[in-house]
C-alpha cells in the first residue's frame, strides 16, 4: 500500500510496432489505452514556442498564468483523463479556485489548433 501522491513508471516501447495497446495495472485493477507511434507529434524541446511560453506559478492555489500571445483553447484534465476545465479563450489566466487539490494535465492550443503546451500542473490549497 502506497501513501497518497503521484507515482510514475517509464515504459520503453522502442521495440513495439505502431499500434494501440492496453496497459493493465493489476494491483490497481485498472486499464488504460495508449497509442505507440513513431510520428513526431510532440513539441520539440528546443522549440522557439517553448522559449516564448511561460506557465506559472506551479504549484498554485488560485490562478494559473499563461504567457503567450495567440492562445485559442485551454484544456485541464485530472490524472484519470476527466476534463475539469475547458475554455475557448483569449484570457491568459485560469482561475483554479473551484478545482480540488491534486495533479492535472494542462494542454494549451494556439489559433492554428497546434498543441503548444502539455504540462503537469499541481493545485494546492
Amino acid at each position: 500500500m502506497l501513501p497518497d501522491g503521484f507515482y510514475s513508471k517509464s515504459l520503453i516501447t522502442d521495440t513495439l510496432p505502431n499500434n494501440v495497446y492496453i496497459l493493465k495495472v493489476d494491483t490497481l485493477q485498472k486499464s488504460k489505452p495508449f497509442i505507440k507511434n513513431n510520428l513526431n507529434l510532440g513539441i520539440p524541446k528546443k522549440s522557439s514556442i517553448i522559449q516564448q511560453l511561460k506557465i506559472f506559478p506551479n504549484p498554485t492555489a488560485e490562478n494559473l498564468n499563461i504567457e503567450y500571445n495567440g492562445i485559442k483553447r485551454i484544456l485541464l484534465s485530472n490524472m484519470n483523463g476527466k476534463m475539469v476545465f475547458k475554455n475557448q479563450t483569449v484570457s491568459n489566466v485560469i482561475n483554479l479556485c473551484d478545482i480540488s487539490r491534486g495533479t492535472y494535465n494542462l494542454q494549451v492550443f494556439d489559433y492554428r489548433e497546434t498543441l503548444i503546451a502539455n504540462q503537469k500542473i499541481v493545485k494546492v490549497e
